[in-house]
């Protein structure tokens, strides 16, 4: 009958969507926390990396700063790359359209933003515009997100890692950035000890995610 095939669309229709869902969760998830590792360790070892593969020739100059920048930078690439790619694979040709006016928009707003803070922070503020307009895309496209999963707001949450996750990384972002101002730009003794640093902020980082969030690195295995 008629309401049997309607039926059995629906459950395939609901099927599709949670498979879809699953999936974006576990993206979304690894992409965050790859990002948030060059937020919270890699920016603080960037004069360290400069220094050592290219000297003083380029950790005295704005590099490091830069590359600092550039770190968080990574973290809105990394999301705006799953959240609009999910966009273009879910949305209709309507929705495509609108959501490309938005981001002629957010084009126009960006060569503001590149003129205003390049001429006030020099090339970081070419970075920080760039970091903007990303932000700008991820909330469209998070907004189609939460349009297309029915507008449950727990949906769009659960795209974070656990809190206990955030703080992991909150605590070892901190102490990484205490170390850099301490040790970084001191003997070869002190960079040995901001290294040290480093690598056991990485490995705590490691197994809390091991502990914590072992479910996106199998549901990743799985649908792969």
């Amino acid at each position: 009958s008629s309401s049997s095939s309607s039926s059995q669309i629906n459950n395939v229709s609901n099927e599709n969507k949670t498979h879809a869902l699953n999936l974006l969760n576990s993206l979304l998830k690894s992409m965050i926390v790859v990002g948030l590792l060059f937020v919270c360790l890699g920016q603080h070892f960037s004069f360290l990396i400069l220094d050592i593969l290219y000297t003083s020739k380029w950790s005295s100059t704005d590099a490091p700063q830069l590359l600092s920048i550039y770190c968080v930078y990574i973290l809105f690439m990394a999301v705006n790359g799953v959240t609009e790619a999910f966009v273009h694979a879910s949305a209709s040709s309507s929705q495509l359209n609108r959501l490309n006016l938005w981001l002629i928009v957010f084009s126009f707003i960006h060569l503001i933003l590149i003129v205003i803070l390049v001429d006030s922070n020099g090339s970081s503020g070419l970075i920080i515009a760039n970091c903007i307009n990303m932000s700008l895309r991820i909330i469209s496209s998070i907004f189609f997100i939460y349009i297309y999963f029915d507008r449950k707001i727990s949906i769009v949450l659960n795209f974070l890692p656990s809190y206990k996750t955030l703080i992991a990384f909150l605590i070892s972002g901190i102490v990484c950035w205490t170390s850099s101002r301490s040790f970084e730009r001191g003997t070869m003794k002190h960079r040995l000890i901001h290294i040290s640093i480093g690598i056991t902020c990485f490995l705590v980082i490691c197994f809390t995610l091991l502990y914590l969030e072992n479910l996106i690195f199998i549901e990743i295995l799985y649908f792969y």
